[in-house]
């Protein structure tokens, strides 16, 4: 995740909406991605966002060197602990709403889906569902 997939939030240079497909034009306004740091997937993630117009936010499991630069753009969370961060993103979300939540691999499934149940997306629920404790009759 280097400085680069910055340049792609602004909309200038974007393809129009009215050039892209039904499904492109839906409701995404703010996407969050959530990519491992160690990935090599994160520029072709970025141009599909800015193919859609997407204000793209990339969450990864290691700080960015250029967070501070741009801290609603590029966030740490701690992908070994799905409810945490979906709670760190609860946070972020009451003051920049997001619209979808991204995972790029299998470790960031998990945190995804926690993410969007926390934030009431549409999202791949978390399974086996946990069994609600026994009661005694």
């Amino acid at each position: 995740m280097g400085g680069r997939a910055l340049m792609y939030t602004a909309s200038a240079g974007r393809v129009p909406r009215d050039k892209l497909s039904g499904v492109a034009t839906m409701a995404l306004q703010r996407l969050l991605l959530l990519i491992p740091t160690t990935t090599y997937r994160t520029e072709d993630f970025v141009e599909a966002a800015q193919t859609l117009d997407v204000d793209l936010v990339i969450a990864s499991d290691r700080p960015n060197v250029m967070a501070g630069e741009f801290p609603d753009h590029l966030l740490t969370l701690p992908f070994s602990d799905p409810a945490a961060a979906a709670r760190e993103i609860r946070g972020y979300a009451a003051r920049r709403p997001l619209d979808a939540v991204v995972p790029v691999d299998d470790a960031t499934t998990v945190v995804a889906s926690a993410i969007g149940e926390a934030l009431g997306l549409r999202v791949n629920p978390l399974w086996p569902r946990p069994r609600p404790p026994a009661t005694s009759s």
